[in-house]
């Protein structure tokens, strides 16, 4: 709690001090600060347990673990915010202040432990969302992702808000722990529509929520039109905290209920994991290719779901932070390109090697972990998720997965190959430069990525 708290202080810090025109560097870092600091208050919780609001808040080692992460990864975002704001001149305190507010709703949908917190936490973090994702206001494309993202998203609290009244008509409970209780109960599930209505449709809404087929229409267009660093946060740090909140409310509150919704969710995580990789193919924009990378990697974590053992929290968290780890880079190195070139196209990446190597090595070293190489963590992501799922006896659905995982294999390594097999062909990208700091960032990013590769037990037996 006292992390939330430290966040409201700043993002309204921030929000304010926009009004005196301020220095948006001293701003910056008393945000940042801020963030770690909360990031040190929660791991210095692990292991007590906390609850407040009535047990609506429950603070325990898994909302701790993914909490921490999804600092560390906003943290990240924002270093590398450094090209996106040296060429805005208005609004940046502001827009600042909308990512901390949407911190504190991520941080409360993976420690809910009652519906109506799920709720409220989801507004908090999609509202600012919407308006960064047409923080753009020049910008058509900019428009229309906000638009789309609102409407979309909009849609998607009302199937949220009519499954949680439904589960509430049936249980008479909102907090997990009652409904769990009152769903183990039943022996005949057929007798309760309620109960299976309310949950098919907040399956669909948190569907939606973190980009799954078949309600992930909307994100190739949101991601390619909002704001390149806009897009690596909502790829990153909202996917993580999506799933963190999925994985809380069905593997706890809807277990007994497997019978229903696993076989939803298989098929749902092998039409993802085919749609997202499929369509990754015929894109030339990056932004795309790494729009519907994000959605077939939605269908892999989606595969963690029907994984029988204690630690499928863990691999899901590890899967989810060694992907935003990676697509930081991959979305940081598209902004520097994009803002030397003018394009995100691939080809706007010919012989980067050659006018900035450093670029080029963190770019494949993103797409070698985004495409499962071994020796990154990306690798063991997947390891974990295939060699689980079959020991779970799901086979056929693995089988998707890996002929999916050789396609995107494909489409990562042509951005690859692009930088280091091709000639420049007077892109501009001698323009590409960017500062010191943001050298650091991704070189810290890579290390990360390393690390992850090297030893993965760090985090698949955190909690």
């Amino acid at each position: 709690m006292v992390s939330i708290i430290i966040l409201s202080i700043a993002g309204l810090f921030s929000m304010i001090v926009g009004l005196f025109k301020p220095n948006e560097k001293i701003v910056l870092g008393l945000v940042v600060t801020s963030i770690i600091a909360s990031g040190a208050v929660l791991a210095s919780e692990w292991g007590t347990d906390f609850s407040y609001f009535n047990d609506m808040l429950f603070f325990d080692n898994y909302a701790i673990a993914y909490s921490v992460g999804l600092v560390i990864i906003t943290t990240l975002v924002f270093l590398l915010s450094e090209v996106h704001f040296s060429e805005q001149k208005q609004y940046v305190t502001e827009q600042y202040s909308l990512v901390v507010f949407a911190l504190i709703g991520m941080i409360i949908i993976v420690s809910f432990s009652h519906m109506a917190m799920l709720f409220v936490g989801i507004e908090i973090m999609s509202i600012p969302l919407y308006i960064l994702a047409g923080s753009k206001k020049k910008s058509l494309a900019s428009n229309e992702a906000a638009m789309k993202y609102f409407l979309m998203g909009s849609f998607a609290t009302g199937l949220l808000l009519m499954g949680i009244t439904l589960i509430y008509g049936e249980t008479g409970s909102f907090h997990l722990e009652s409904i769990a209780n009152a769903v183990s109960s039943y022996n005949d599930l057929v007798q309760s529509p309620l109960l299976i209505g309310g949950l098919l449709l907040i399956l669909a809404a948190l569907a939606f929520k973190v980009s799954a087929a078949p309600f992930h229409f909307w994100t190739p267009d949101v991601y390619q039109g909002a704001p390149t660093w806009v897009t690596s946060f909502m790829s990153t740090a909202v996917k993580l905290a999506g799933f963190g909140a999925f994985f809380r409310l069905f593997s706890y509150a809807f277990l007994p209920l497997g019978e229903t919704w696993i076989g939803i969710v298989s098929v749902m995580a092998a039409v993802t994991i085919s749609i997202g990789s499929i369509s990754a193919v015929f894109q030339t924009s990056l932004k795309r290719i790494l729009a519907y990378s994000s959605v077939a990697h939605a269908g892999y974590m989606l595969v963690v779901f029907l994984i029988d053992n204690e630690n499928a929290g863990n691999g899901l968290l590890f899967y989810g932070f060694a992907y935003s780890i990676a697509s930081i880079v991959a979305f940081a190195i598209t902004v520097a390109v994009e803002k030397a070139t003018g394009s995100d196209d691939i080809k706007s990446f010919d012989g980067l090697v050659k006018s900035n190597p450093l670029l080029a090595v963190f770019m494949a070293f993103a797409m070698l972990s985004l495409a499962g190489i071994p020796l990154t963590g990306g690798f063991f992501a997947k390891f974990y998720v295939l060699s689980s799922g079959i020991e779970s006896g799901y086979l056929w659905l693995i089988l998707i997965a890996i002929a999916n995982a050789i396609i995107g294999i494909y489409y990562y390594f042509k951005v690859i190959i692009a930088m280091f097999f091709k000639e420049d062909t007077g892109q501009q990208l001698s323009a590409v430069s960017v500062g010191g700091l943001y050298i650091y960032v991704l070189a810290i990013c890579s290390l990360l990525t390393l690390q992850l590769g090297l030893f993965p037990d760090l985090l698949y037996y955190l909690f």
